[in-house]
């Protein structure tokens, strides 16, 4: 029989037999669940998947009875409702027990077992009233409900609407039907006008609207916006097309007027940055003016004064600016003639062709230094080793070459020194080197002969 456990309630339960590991009989008396030879899995399954939780209750053997114990059930143990599974087992100290119960909750466990539960004396009080069975309580229910005659219930309220409807249908002993007529009747005498039809009604308004030549109507309205148009189209005898023709002239006359308006604005606003050339007009003369007004000296006087000097015209003035040319230009052909080959033609050459006439000087100097490599070390360089932007390509590409870290460099005591490369990666741009008497800083520069 599975047991029944109230939901998160605390109870004793018996939990065995227990019996020897070895040999399958000889009862356990000295199983825990915790402390020294405790049981190594003590755990409660619960309902639906629930995480596994420790046998968190206590434990103890019941006198008497050797190989089965006492077990109070904590209440997180059964907090889940739905089947619950104890478990104790130890392969080294005794067969697995399992314990089965099903968790139920509380107000159901109450009505089962609580001492004062009767689910059928609690049903009996529900279905009978005063001796009466369920099937006669209903059909009184019925009755008073849908049969009655009289008294606050449904059928009453039902007869007191049914005599209201019939107070409503009937006028002096006037059936519905009777009511409808004269319903009909009224809407007749709407419809009927001295014995005339709606179609004539309806005639009659229509001419009264459309057709009528005095009064308020809308056709009097009509005729009075069409006099007073008839007066705006006409002027002293103007039909409207002349009146448009006169207009039309004027407006072509403006149309023209503002081409040469036009033409003016383009004539006159095209100065720089869009400044109106008439004010530029204005302005420059009143420089102008301030110019020549020199000790009352016009404009060609001015021009007078200024190409004469001592009696010289203009013509000579310029003679003699041209003969100062011509010695500027002697004198720089003068210093080309002096200059070296290398840097003949009057020009300074893009490249040096000869040292001390020698092409082939020239020529080695530039294949050594096109191989010198300049560099600058980044990252925390050490006395034997430095990350630099040389861009090693190949693995000791550079080895046996020398370092020499420039007099710029920001490490005093490396400036001008040198040592040699012993080994570089180019996976890194690592260069490593004979020990230097400082470290490089991340910047410092150098090069590579």
């Amino acid at each position: 029989m599975t047991l029944i456990l109230k939901q998160s309630t605390s109870i004793d339960i018996r939990v065995g037999p227990f019996v020897d590991a070895t040999d399958g009989v000889t009862p356990e008396t000295g199983v825990s669940l915790t402390g020294a030879g405790s049981a190594d899995q003590a755990e409660v399954l619960k309902a639906n998947g629930a995480a596994t939780a420790a046998m968190a209750g206590t434990f103890a053997a019941v006198t008497g009875c050797d190989g089965w114990y006492d077990y109070t059930v904590a209440v997180g143990d059964v907090d889940t409702v739905g089947e619950v599974v104890f478990v104790v087992q130890d392969s080294s100290l005794c067969l697995p027990v399992f314990t089965r119960a099903t968790v139920v909750e509380e107000n159901v466990y109450d009505a089962w077992y609580a001492a004062s539960a009767s689910a059928g004396t609690d049903l009996a009080a529900i279905l009978v009233d005063t001796s009466t069975t369920l099937q006669a309580e209903l059909d009184a229910i019925q009755a008073a409900v849908i049969t009655n005659a009289a008294g606050s219930d449904i059928a009453a309220d039902i007869i007191a609407i049914k005599a209201e409807t019939a107070t409503i249908v009937t006028d002096t002993g006037t059936t519905l039907d009777g009511k409808l007529n004269t319903i009909d009747n009224n809407v007749d005498a709407i419809l009927i006008d001295t014995s005339t039809t709606l179609q004539a009604e309806l005639d009659a308004i229509q001419a009264a609207v459309i057709t009528n030549a005095a009064g308020s109507d809308i056709a009097a309205d009509i005729i009075a916006i069409k006099a007073e148009t008839a007066s705006i189209l006409t002027d002293t005898g103007t039909t409207l097309d002349t009146k448009l023709n006169t207009i039309d002239g004027i407006v072509d006359d403006i149309l023209l007027d503002t081409a040469a308006i036009a033409g003016i604005t383009t004539a006159v606003v095209t100065g720089a940055a869009g400044a109106h050339i008439a004010a530029d007009i204005i302005a420059l003369k009143a420089e102008t003016v301030l110019i020549l007004a020199d000790t009352g000296t016009t404009l060609d006087g001015k021009l007078d004064t200024i190409i004469t000097d001592t009696g010289t015209t203009l013509d000579g003035k310029l003679n003699t600016i041209d003969g100062i040319v011509d010695d500027i230009i002697i004198d720089t052909a003068d210093i080309q003639s002096r200059l070296p080959a290398a840097l003949s033609s009057g020009n300074m050459k893009a490249d040096v062709l000869a040292i001390s006439t020698s092409t082939a000087a020239a020529n080695n100097l530039e294949e050594s230094a096109e191989v010198i490599l300049s560099g600058t070390a980044s990252g925390t360089p050490s006395t034997t080793t430095m990350v630099s932007n040389i861009g090693v390509t190949v693995n000791d590409q550079f080895v046996g070459r020398t370092i020499i870290f420039k007099n710029d460099t920001s490490t005093a005591a490396l400036q001008n020194q040198a040592t040699n490369i012993t080994s570089c990666t180019a996976a890194s741009d690592t260069l490593t080197f004979t020990a230097l008497t400082s470290a490089p800083a991340s910047g410092d520069t150098f090069v590579i002969v």
